[in-house]
């Protein structure tokens, strides 16, 4: 047991307070404690950076619930002073004896700093909300009583574009390796190579300090598509190995996306398009012109080594393959929430059709040409059905219940419009449908490869080609 005296008026009170053991306990005489505001970092009207927390010291310990966007709230201001609606993003963490309450903001995560938690140069009035507990919106203490007092801060962010401009340096050097994970917790000699069906597999790197996110410094625009994927934009963080036919170094394309990124450090993930290659050595590669959120990197650091680290994949030498099948039992694979103006397809044991009717109008008309060749032109042409009289299309839309294109024949489509079959049977071409595009034009002359030569007309609504480069 403990006795503390405290002095009211001109006696003093002998106060008696039982001691448990619990660790989770609020300090002694928390419960009567007032519970106010001590101090507020920074200071009001000062200039800070980005990356700068905001806080508060109390009297007593804080809930840490009750520290949201409502119990502290912030207003925006452009430079003019106007006020703007602009969203303050971030986290809310409280020191081990719970008298310090921090507010962290969001990093920014796009090319010109918008869109974190602060933004460059806009001033921020910060309000402590205090009051009646039951209003849900007020900071209160762990023994649940409220903030006596309300507050307010004023501060404004610094302006700039340049990292060094914007951002707090977090520690001298660029940023430093802190650890490497692979394939959720996997051995590093026995990776596996991320077949479908198995879990995503993911390269975990962590730095000590956080990372600029300028996409010019971390690969987060590497292309899906393997046609506009350029090895020249792969950034400063990739997988490599070394390939029996293409050669030591040879790329493996990741997805890149910064996980975790605050005062604590970096935690990026490398996600490889497709499947690894078996029995390889990967190099998980950092170059030293990485850059801290500050804009610090390791260029010129002579220790400095570009390999964050390696693994190796599982051996698999025997013929792989690998497939998705779906064999449509049922709708529970349909996404039910997507945004599209028809209704969701129709599924049955074996089979998938469309739910709705695609436009067209019925009949019963059948087009099988016998000639060699067929000219349709999508302006304003007249087609004869295998039966009937023969009739008037304009618009390019052609409508059938079933179309037949014998073999040795030849349908050419021709006109403005686009060529378009609306069929409610069958459409079988076992000879020719084309709407290919006229030749480019012919080099007739000699010694004239200044004079560029135009590219063939295009039909069908398809673009003409370009012409022919002077070389």
């Amino acid at each position: 047991m403990e006795a503390h005296l405290r002095r009211v008026g001109a006696s003093f009170c002998l106060l008696l307070v039982g001691c448990s053991g619990g660790g989770g306990d609020p300090p002694s005489g928390a419960a009567n404690a007032d519970f106010t505001v001590r101090g507020v970092q920074p200071n009001a009207d000062a200039v800070v950076f980005l990356n700068d927390p905001v806080t508060i010291d109390f009297t007593a310990p804080v809930d840490l619930d009750s520290a949201d966007l409502s119990s502290v709230s912030f207003q925006v201001f452009d430079r003019d002073g106007n006020p703007v609606q602009e969203s303050v993003n971030g986290t809310f963490l409280r020191s081990d004896d719970g008298l310090q309450l921090s507010f962290v903001p969001r990093y920014p995560t796009d090319d010109s700093y918008q869109n974190g938690g602060f933004r460059p140069n806009r001033t921020y009035v910060m309000q402590l909300v205090g009051g009646e507990v039951s209003n849900g919106t007020t900071l209160r203490s762990v023994t649940g009583r409220p903030l006596e007092t309300p507050r307010s801060l004023r501060f404004h962010t610094r302006d700039g574009t340049q990292p060094a401009q914007l951002f707090r340096n977090p520690e001298s050097g660029g940023p430093r390796r802190r650890g490497l994970e692979v394939g959720n917790g996997a051995p590093l000699d026995a990776v596996p190579l991320g077949l479908f069906g198995t879990a995503p597999l993911e390269v975990r790197l962590s730095f000590d300090q956080a990372l600029n996110p300028r996409s010019d410094n971390v690969p987060t625009g590497i292309a899906t598509d393997p046609i506009r994927r350029d090895p020249a934009q792969r950034g400063n963080v990739w997988l490599e190995y070394d390939d029996v036919e293409f050669g030591p170094g040879t790329w493996i394309p990741a997805h890149f996306e910064i996980e975790r990124n605050d005062t604590r450090g970096c935690i990026a993930v490398l996600r490889p398009f497709g499947v690894l290659p078996n029995d390889a050595t990967i190099r998980v590669v950092v170059e030293a012109q990485l850059e801290d959120i500050a804009g610090e990197s390791n260029f010129g650091t002579p220790s400095f080594d570009r390999v964050f680290g390696t693994f190796r994949t599982v051996a698999g030498h025997a013929q792989q393959w690998n497939t998705i099948v779906e064999e449509f039992d049922d709708a529970s694979f349909l996404d039910q929430a997507a945004v599209f103006p028809e209704p969701p397809a129709e599924v049955g044991p074996g089979w998938l059709r469309a739910g709705f009717e695609f436009g067209g109008a019925s009949t019963s008309r059948d087009f099988r040409p016998n000639n060699v060749e067929v000219v349709l032109n999508t302006a304003f042409t007249q087609v004869a059905p295998e039966q009937g009289l023969p009739f008037t299309v304009s618009g390019g839309v052609f409508t059938f219940r079933n179309v037949t294109i014998p073999t040795g024949v030849s349908v050419v489509g021709q006109g403005p419009n686009p060529m378009v079959w609306l069929c409610s049977g069958d459409f079988r071409v076992a000879g020719t449908l084309s709407v290919r595009g006229g030749n480019g034009a012919r080099v007739d002359t000699l010694n004239s490869p200044q004079f560029a030569k135009a590219g063939g007309i295009g039909v069908c609504g398809g673009g003409n080609g370009g012409d022919g480069t002077p070389s």
